[in-house]
């Protein structure tokens, strides 16, 4: 038999030296640490907030979209990028503390923005500082998910994405066959009281 846990993490794709330093700093030495690095919690990102409907007192994060209707760049005290989108509802500012010269030629008019964040009020109105955004086409589909998003524990030059990708394959490994978990419970009282195997409940957790 093969377990997942004789499956090293640095087998994974995207793992290289450094980030196998990182995760043992964290514990994780194989494909199934890597699952039990469970989120701290879930996000809604699977359908979009109008403009119009967004609000301070909303708590977590919130999936937007519009069209860039203004960018300028303010000193208070350093220089600060500022992206006013629309989407005919309403309108909020992208804040960038930290951006580059290519990222502010990026934000054209017109050009359509789609955004995750927090938002919260500030002098000039609404807005989300530093978001995750990806920058559409006039034909692109907003890449909303099909399901809830999990929200992993990190440590330094880890993202969510990193976390995401390597619980992809990780999960992929499980779903195979030859790859198996090792049960701390004993199958007869799994039987007896009608549980649910971990490898299942492993699955299930990571298709919410």
């Amino acid at each position: 038999m093969h377990f997942i846990s004789d499956f090293s993490c640095q087998n994974l794709k995207g793992v290289g030296p450094k980030n196998a330093l990182k995760l043992e700093k964290l514990g994780i030495k194989s494909a199934a640490d890597v699952l039990f690095h469970l989120p701290l919690r879930y996000e809604d990102r699977t359908c979009l907030t109008s403009l119009g409907q967004l609000s301070a007192t909303l708590s977590g994060n919130v999936v937007v979209l519009g069209k860039v209707i203004q960018v300028r760049v303010i000193k208070r005290p350093t220089p600060q990028l500022y992206c006013l989108i629309d989407d005919g509802s309403g309108q909020l500012f992208l804040r960038f503390i930290h951006y580059s010269r290519a990222q502010y030629q990026s934000f054209v008019l017109g050009q359509r923005v789609f955004a995750i964040g927090e938002v919260r009020y500030s002098s000039f109105g609404l807005e989300i500082i530093h978001p995750e955004y990806r920058l559409l086409s006039s034909t692109d589909l907003p890449p909303l998910m099909d399901t809830l998003t999990p929200i992993y524990p990190t440590t330094d030059g880890l993202s969510q994405r990193f976390w995401i990708q390597l619980t992809e394959q990780a999960l992929a490994l499980l779903q195979q066959s030859h790859r198996l978990i090792d049960d701390l419970i004993p199958k007869s009282i799994v039987a007896d009281l009608g549980l649910p195997s971990l490898s299942s409940s492993l699955q299930l957790l990571w298709s919410n």
